[in-house]
């Protein structure tokens, strides 16, 4: 992702000047709940907040292949499919037998 280009910066508020793909570099360097928060700091933020270049860096990608497929589908949000694996119920079964499961810490992204 690039930040560079130009931005009217008369016409919108401080948190507006900063190109969306910059905020969402910004953001990705965070933790999950950091980048959960930052959504409710301004509409440019929450809309850099979803996109899925954030939360793919959040997505464990040794795990990612034993995921069920309805979990991290290609026409869902990668915010959606971090969410659905931070929930135990959901944890992806792993191993040659499937008998271990792994699921995220919603705040860290660590693996449980």
């Amino acid at each position: 992702m690039r930040c560079g280009g130009s931005v009217d910066r008369r016409a919108r508020g401080p948190a507006e000047r900063w190109r969306p793909a910059c905020l969402a570099l910004a953001i990705a360097r965070n933790s999950p709940r950091d980048a959960s928060r930052c959504a409710a700091v301004s509409p440019a933020f929450r809309a850099a907040t979803d996109s899925d270049h954030i939360w793919s860096r959040f997505l464990p990608v040794d795990i990612l292949q034993h995921i069920p497929s309805a979990v991290v589908s290609t026409n869902k949000k990668k915010k959606e499919a971090y969410l659905a694996l931070c929930d135990a119920a959901g944890a992806a079964a792993i191993g040659k037998d499937g008998g271990c499961k792994v699921w995220l810490d919603r705040a860290t992204g660590a693996k449980c």
